[in-house]
């Protein structure tokens, strides 16, 4: 059975989901950069024109949810995905061709974890394993 501490805690979480939901579109056309390479063989010059999307271009968000600012970024339109990087990863790590092909049919979110690129630590004690099992309990 869920306790209130657990319900509250999944109600964050929600409430996080729901606001990234409900705001603006952010346009992350600036954020694609084109990079041009010039190659030369005998006397012929080929361009090849390639689009790369720099995520670091693509405006943050920042949403207070408890005692932390999440920092988040939305790219796409469509179902959402939400992608969750591994610990002491910034949202700008993720490939930048992985966002952009989920991004054609879908709306991408991304964001910094606690403690890390644009989300503060808080005040908060922290979470383990043994917290979340006493919380559970």
């Amino acid at each position: 059975m869920l306790n209130r501490k657990t319900v509250f805690i999944f109600s964050l979480f929600l409430l996080l989901l729901f606001q990234i939901t409900l705001s603006n579109k952010s346009s992350f056309l600036s954020a694609y950069s084109q990079n041009t390479t010039t190659t030369t063989a005998n006397t012929t010059t080929k361009t090849e024109t390639t689009n790369t999307l720099n995520l670091s271009k693509i405006p943050t968000t920042i949403v207070k949810v408890g005692d932390i600012n999440i920092g988040y970024k939305k790219i796409g339109e469509g179902p959402t995905i939400l992608l969750i990087t591994g610990f002491s990863v910034s949202m700008n790590n993720w490939d930048p061709t992985l966002i952009n092909n989920l991004s054609k049919n879908h709306t991408v979110i991304i964001f910094d974890n606690r403690g890390i690129g644009n989300t503060s630590a808080g005040t908060r004690t922290l979470l383990s394993i043994n917290l979340l099992k006493i919380l559970l309990d």
